[in-house]
């Protein structure tokens, strides 16, 4: 691999002078900065990150923890921040949690280790760990999703009880009265807000939320929310309706309808929440309460890169996007 003294060596000038027209750090005559670039070019010159690195005392590398990518929610989420730091010229270092307090620590010690500039976190797990771990990292940190909320770090998220509500209300609208809701583990805490804005909602409409319409999937999968939809449909076989709080968890229950012939949404409707591109090309098409995806992942990652670079040094932001049921062909009316 050519090194800055061959590109010197070529051009004829010292490798001084060569640093000096690559990092554009001290006036060189027009003639001598073309002689240089064209030497880096016919060598095929690539300047050492690690020696910039050093330069700057920055790495140009962001670290992101989600959850699992194989949620087309995180799929998204990470495809726009990828977007926006490849515009910056920012390296991400991706790294998934799987729901794992212990995982999650472990790939923030690493992320620390390799001295990047920032961290996006989906947030799992143990917060008041995760927050004793963050505090002492004296690194830039933005929340996206999933958030510590007293760690003083940027916030983008949405309104999680409000979109729960949101969900909820829609089918009330349609005229169910018995309506089933998937989430997670009580670890999972992302799930506890759209959970609570659920049963609001059937309080509001004067019905009393009952424990077994609610199942845990034992995780964000296809798997997760068949087996939690056969576990509702045997507790109470009742039910019209059921929300499950990931686009993932909600095939699931398209999956589990299909295999058992009970037809969507005649005889059960089934929403879901993320509003994942997927979501439009399963039959029948998926509602959703829509979160604005790409939003959080552009926004979440211009913070950080603002963080990093000396940006706005006050207090930590806080921004909850908005959500709307993206009504489509798997809700119904409630069967008479």
């Amino acid at each position: 691999m050519p090194t800055i003294k061959d590109v010197a060596r070529v051009a004829g000038v010292s490798y001084t002078t060569v640093s000096h027209v690559l990092n554009n750090s001290r006036p060189v005559s027009a003639k001598t900065r073309q002689s240089v670039r064209d030497a880096a070019k016919a060598l095929n010159y690539v300047p050492s990150g690690v020696a910039r690195a050093l330069r700057r005392r920055m790495t140009g590398t962001i670290g992101m923890v989600v959850v699992d990518t194989a949620c087309p929610f995180f799929a998204e989420l990470v495809r726009t921040t990828e977007e926006v730091c490849f515009q910056n010229q920012i390296a991400l270092v991706l790294c998934h949690s799987y729901e794992d307090s212990g995982r999650q620590a472990a790939h923030i010690r690493n992320l620390l280790e390799k001295r990047v500039d920032g961290v996006l976190i989906s947030a799992v797990g143990d917060l008041d760990a995760l927050e004793q771990q963050l505090r002492n990292a004296l690194m830039p940190v933005v929340f996206v999703d999933r958030f510590v909320s007293n760690l003083g770090a940027d916030v983008v998220a949405v309104d999680q009880e409000r979109a729960g509500y949101e969900a909820a209300q829609h089918l009330l609208e349609l005229g169910h009265r018995q309506i089933g809701c998937i989430t997670r583990t009580p670890g999972a805490g992302a799930f506890v807000a759209p959970l609570a804005g659920y049963r609001r909602a059937l309080r509001e409409a004067r019905i009393e939320p009952r424990l077994h319409w609610v199942a845990e999937a034992a995780g964000l999968s296809l798997e997760g929310g068949c087996a939690a939809t056969e576990r509702l449909l045997h507790r109470d076989s009742e039910l019209t309706a059921i929300i499950a709080l990931a686009d993932i968890l909600a095939i699931g229950v398209l999956h589990y309808a299909y295999q058992r012939e009970i037809s969507v949404p005649g005889a059960l409707s089934i929403i879901g929440f993320d509003g994942a591109n997927l979501g439009r090309y399963v039959q029948p098409a998926l509602t959703s309460v829509g979160q604005p995806i790409g939003k959080l992942g552009a926004v979440a990652a211009t913070y950080l890169l603002e963080r990093i670079r000396g940006g706005p040094q006050g207090p930590a932001r806080r921004i909850l996007l908005e959500t709307k049921v993206m009504a489509r062909e798997s809700t119904g009316p409630a069967p008479s």
